[in-house]
């Protein structure tokens, strides 16, 4: 387990654990999961679609 950095909004240590990012990095922040959940209206998991693309059709049509 390697320490990346900080939550950017509660200062929780985030960590890399078996080469997986236990965090979200997004526009050059940090966060914990419950931060960016929180911060992201809970809609932080997609379901591994692109933000604005349906996790139903993803081929653009």
């Amino acid at each position: 387990m390697e320490l990346v950095g900080h939550c950017r909004v509660c200062g929780t240590a985030v960590y890399c654990k078996g080469g997986f990012l236990d965090g979200v990095s997004d526009g050059g922040a940090l966060y914990c999961h419950a931060c960016f959940e929180e911060a992201d209206g809970g809609q932080a998991d997609d379901g591994g679609a692109g933000r604005g693309k349906s996790a139903d059709r993803v081929d653009g049509s």
